[in-house]
């Protein structure tokens, strides 16, 4: 569904992606960061598209920090502290009208979050999604972190566990997200769906505000 043909009649919940929709990241700035502490072909590990079995597992919080940490530089030296300050470089700047405009919709509709992330990353986007003085998480119903949940997109079953969990109907939700494949498998099990690739989620709402 194109973001400018949304149809506001029957949706009455929407469920965000955070990075990339919400919180500005960007995925070369990580990999350009390793690639300067020596450790090549990072984007093999983890990009938007596709990234290795074992970053899925420190998404879905199977593994610990340390044992990812471990992990991708048995072969490497590098210290902690740089190891994880590249790992962040990804994340960015969360811009208030994105803050303004989920207190907006927040009186029309339930809200809900599905991001993967990782127990480092969690902790450093928490500062930046909380700079307005509200605690973030209370914008939504209920938020989904997939290392807190134990899941991750594209699984079917993150999305079952959403719509189970708060008694939904599919066709009345609304997903927006930044990856192909996390669009095409909510939109698999009936999901309304926004891709939110080259568009801001004001523009996405715009018609909806107005």
């Amino acid at each position: 569904m194109e973001f400018n043909k949304l149809n506001r009649e029957g949706v009455k919940s929407i469920i965000f992606d955070l990075g990339g929709v919400l919180l500005n990241i960007d995925y070369n700035l990580t990999v350009k960061a390793f690639e300067v502490l020596g450790l090549t072909n990072f984007e093999n590990v983890f990009s938007q598209y596709e990234q290795s079995s074992i970053s899925d597992e420190f998404e879905k919080g199977n593994i610990t920090s340390e044992e990812f940490f471990q992990h991708i530089t048995k072969h490497h030296n590098i210290n902690r502290n740089d190891f994880y300050a590249a790992w962040n470089a990804l994340l960015l700047d969360f811009p208030k009208e994105r803050f303004e405009l989920l207190k907006i919709l927040k009186q029309d509709f339930d809200l809900y979050l599905c991001s993967n992330t990782n127990a480092v990353h969690y902790d450093e986007f928490r500062t930046t999604v909380n700079q307005f003085g509200v605690d973030f998480d209370s914008l939504f119903n209920k938020v989904y972190y997939s290392h807190l949940v134990n899941d991750r997109k594209p699984n079917d079953s993150i999305f079952e566990m959403i719509l189970k969990d708060n008694s939904l109907k599919a066709n009345e939700c609304l997903f927006i997200d930044d990856s192909v494949q996390h669009i095409k498998s909510a939109k698999a099990i009936g999901l309304q769906t926004v891709l939110a690739k080259e568009v801001t989620v004001q523009e996405i709402f715009a018609d909806w505000l107005n």
